[in-house]
């Protein structure tokens, strides 16, 4: 048996008070003379008998009450033979640093609560004991095990911040660490408000040599209403030009909210939008209509009121807009005049022709839309650069060559996998439908029209094998007229019809051609990603105009922080790893030294928007069955339990219990054994 505060068996000194009272406690008695006392000394020596039997037995009631209450005070407790508190043991502490621990509860936060305990923790453990600190940062100061001194330094330094991980990479963290020290049995104790997003422990794959507590530190759950996220409808932001911003938002709350604030800022132009209604535990999904100012680079916050979580009310984005939209024209003899005029007609375009045999394959990638006019026999080389390009979101438009189509694209069928060219037939044949769920003319016509005017053919091939297809105008036969195949990031078009006028007169259809044309031009997922979520170590991947030297540039990032991160540079494209060097959302230039490169945002992650946490019991239930339940219920004496469940059973409260009831031992003595 051992005691948590040995100094206070000094009391036990008190024990001599009252055998010293009773020792000198005595009663005087009055002489009186008797003729014949025999039988009257007799009667006497028997009572003082009997009263001194019942002083001793209150006496002894008293010390053993007196005697239990100051073991009590002392907390002995029992650590069943062993000498484990004075072993040398290897102790993980993991503290839920992520912004839901900044909930308050009844005395401060709850990340200050957590640091509090952790703090029990290490003082309730020998000197000799090593120590991991572990947060969702995951600093590699923190991947090793350290003395208790340094232990306390860590704890004092660690704060909140964006990142979160779910609760098996913890365990794995701190049975790694272990490994790596050489250590055979650890204990590890978690602490955090265990919300439902992060706890996926699973029995199966937690290390049984790993002794895991659960020590719960939560508050009363709150509402809390979060920007989920927010795009624009079109892949192609044109300056002037008004667009659609989608935007959801989630209520994670036990109540409907009503007149939730909203609003967007861009560039820092501040504008209001409308509030919006949200049902219990629902999302909803609402646009704002922004005209897109002139300059390049647009840098978006969209924002809701809502208290007292507040690290999801703003959500940031960062868009570039196309000043022009590339497009290449490329045929094998004649100019084809009207399709250069068609695309000239379309606002930002930048149109380029080339014939066939003076292409430069170099440049194919920087087009948003090469335009194959009629060629005649691409080659195998010419067929692999256009397949290049695809890949840098580059799309493709195919018109065949009337009667020889089969030939002159035998090289692309294999490399693109589009379909073959077979039998050409100069029948006259109708085009009768147009996929209107289908991003090319979803937004163009409205679905309840009767009548759209639509192409007819004088001459067209059949479609066959190649990659699945969308089929975008379609015969009366249901046969494709023009039909769409994915290419990685872009999109490959085919007309089963030629071009010229003698053979097809989609060109003569204002109405369908050129929104074909400039939908087809924006219809890559081009756009760079200038969005982070901050938990995910993101890395920015730039696509500059040219080749560059990695000596020429030093990069830097500017905004709430500012830092030069690390990067490398792959042909045109510049890789920044930011690994966790970010901690703030918000907006960020990127510069090399003084030119500005991009703007790019990084939110928080929305993981634990939802502030739904799992309690002790449904915790107790769940993990119980290979985790330990540390649940103080706020007791100031934390070390006391932290002591009680590593060396064994606390023994004040039975010791309390008998200082009960040796005092109820006196009372009785007292009451019902009368003085004689």
């Amino acid at each position: 048996m051992q005691f948590v505060f040995p100094t206070f068996l000094w009391t036990l000194f008190i024990l001599a008070i009252p055998v010293l009272i009773h020792l000198f406690y005595f009663r005087r008695y009055k002489k009186i003379e008797f003729t014949n006392v025999r039988f009257l000394k007799e009667l006497v020596e028997e009572t003082a008998t009997r009263n001194r039997i019942k002083n001793l037995l209150i006496l002894l009631a008293r010390l053993c009450a007196l005697a239990a209450l100051i073991l009590a005070f002392a907390q002995p407790f029992s650590n069943n033979g062993q000498s484990a508190i004075k072993q040398t043991q290897s102790i993980s502490i993991y503290i839920d640093n992520s912004w839901s621990m900044n909930a308050n509860s009844e005395d401060g936060s709850l990340l200050q609560k957590a640091k509090r305990r952790t703090r029990d923790i290490i003082l309730a453990s020998s000197d000799n004991d090593r120590f991991q600190l572990l947060t969702n940062d995951f600093e590699g100061k923190h991947q090793r095990l350290v003395s208790k001194d340094d232990a306390l330094i860590f704890l004092e330094e660690i704060k909140s911040g964006p990142a979160v991980q779910p609760l098996s990479k913890i365990i794995a963290k701190q049975s790694q660490c272990f490994k790596n020290a050489g250590v055979g049995h650890g204990i590890a104790y978690l602490l955090s408000d265990f919300q439902r997003s992060i706890c996926d422990l699973d029995s199966n794959l937690v290390d049984s040599s790993l002794a895991i507590n659960l020590v719960p530190i939560q508050s009363v759950e709150e509402n809390n209403v979060s920007i989920d996220t927010a795009y624009f409808d079109s892949p192609v932001l044109l300056p002037g030009q008004t667009h659609a911003l989608i935007y959801k938002v989630s209520n994670f709350g036990n109540s409907p909210v009503d007149n939730l604030s909203t609003s967007y800022s861009i560039n820092g132009q501040e504008y209001p939008g409308k509030p919006i209604f949200i049902q219990t535990g629902k999302s909803k999904t609402d646009t704002f209509y922004i005209k897109v100012p002139d300059q390049s680079w647009q840098k978006i916050i969209i924002k809701i009121k809502d208290f007292p979580v507040q690290f999801d009310d703003s959500y940031y984005m960062s868009y570039k807009t196309d000043q022009q939209i590339d497009v290449l024209v490329l045929y094998s003899k004649e100019i084809p005049v009207i399709l250069l005029k068609a695309l000239e007609s379309i606002p930002f375009f930048k149109v380029k022709s080339q014939q066939q045999n003076q292409i430069d394959y170099s440049k194919l990638g920087n087009f948003r839309l090469i335009i194959l006019n009629e060629l005649a026999d691409i080659s195998t080389g010419m067929a692999t650069e256009l397949q290049k390009a695809t890949q840098q979101a580059c799309n493709l438009f195919i018109f065949p060559r009337p009667v020889t189509a089969l030939n002159d694209n035998i090289n692309l069928v294999p490399i693109l996998n589009i379909p073959q060219f077979t039998n050409f037939d100069t029948a006259r044949k109708l085009a009768t439908h147009a996929n209107l769920d289908s991003d090319i003319f979803k937004d163009v016509f409205n679905p309840t029209r009767d009548q759209i005017k639509l192409p007819t053919s004088f001459g067209h091939y059949t479609l066959s094998g190649g990659a699945p297809f969308e089929k975008i105008v379609t015969f009366r036969d249901g046969l494709p007229m023009i039909s769409r195949i994915k290419a990685g990031n872009a999109s490959v078009f085919i007309s089963a019809s030629p071009l010229d006028q003698k053979f097809n007169d989609l060109s003569k259809n204002a109405e369908i051609f050129l929104p074909l044309l400039f939908k087809a031009a924006i219809a890559s997922e081009r756009n760079q990603n200038y969005t982070f979520d901050l938990s995910n170590n993101p890395q920015i991947n730039l696509t500059l105009q040219e080749n560059i030297n990695e000596q020429d540039f030093i990069v830097s990032l500017v905004g709430p922080e500012t830092f030069i991160p690390s990067f490398r540079i792959s042909g045109k494209n510049l890789i920044i790893d930011l690994y966790d060097q970010l901690k703030t959302a918000g907006i960020y230039t990127i510069n090399n030294k003084e030119e500005l490169l991009a703007y790019s945002t990084f939110n928080d992650s929305r993981r634990e928007s939802n502030l739904s946490v799992i309690r002790p019991e449904e915790l107790s239930l769940s993990y119980g069955g290979f985790c330990k339940l540390i649940n103080d219920n706020n007791n100031s004496d934390f070390t006391s339990v932290i002591k009680s469940e590593r060396s064994g059973p606390f023994l004040w409260w039975y010791l309390l219990i008998a200082s009960f009831i040796f005092l109820i031992i006196e009372s009785l003595l007292i009451r019902f054994w009368k003085n004689h």
